[in-house]
């Protein structure tokens, strides 16, 4: 009877519905699984914060956080998405990035343990995107009498500065004992 039963009977739907159930609540109930969600609502808090304190409009940049590795090895692979670009907005991505770290920390002091990567992904298109042609020279950005000017007066600061280190040296050696402290002395 048993076996007619949970063929044909609700018990195998009941059944499937319970482990259904114990699976989500499983996941939900794994401390892991909720200290992950709190490590990915921190990304997203920090991204908003990080945009806001650089004035970059909320609609520019998003992230998507995916988890890496399993066990003590998990961790969190972060993906920052620029889904509007600016001209000038690439210069600014290694300071954008130093400030998005610093504020993960600022949050969680450990939070370079957990966060095994982090990339760019540059969605939005740029008006002027296009590259220039193989047989075109870049041309500098500093037009080559700015360079020599430039140049010359480098080394005249140079010159300045090792003129002032050679005094200082000079004016130590005078001095019989540079040193301002007493020789060791055995304890008693």
């Amino acid at each position: 009877m048993g076996l007619f039963n949970r063929i044909f009977g609700d018990g195998g739907a009941a059944r499937r519905e319970s482990r259904y159930s114990d699976t989500q609540d499983s996941e939900v109930a794994r401390p892991g699984a909720s200290r992950t969600g709190q490590r990915r609502e921190l990304v997203h808090v920090v991204l908003r914060d990080t945009m806001r304190a650089h004035g970059i409009p909320a609609d520019w940049m998003d992230a998507t956080v995916l988890k890496v590795g399993q066990g003590a090895r998990a961790g969190l692979h972060v993906q920052l998405l620029v889904l509007r670009e600016h001209q000038q907005l690439l210069a600014y991505v290694p300071a954008f990035q130093e400030s998005f770290i610093a504020g993960l920390r600022n949050f969680d002091a450990r939070a370079l343990e957990w966060i095994k990567s982090l990339s760019w992904v540059f969605e939005g298109t740029a008006a002027s995107a296009s590259l220039p042609r193989p047989d075109l020279k870049v041309a500098s950005a500093v037009p080559p009498a700015a360079a020599s000017s430039d140049d010359a007066d480098l080394q005249q600061d140079l010159k300045a500065l090792f003129a002032i280190r050679d005094q200082a040296l000079q004016d130590t050696s005078d001095d019989e004992d540079p040193r301002d402290f007493q020789p060791t002395q055995p304890m008693r």
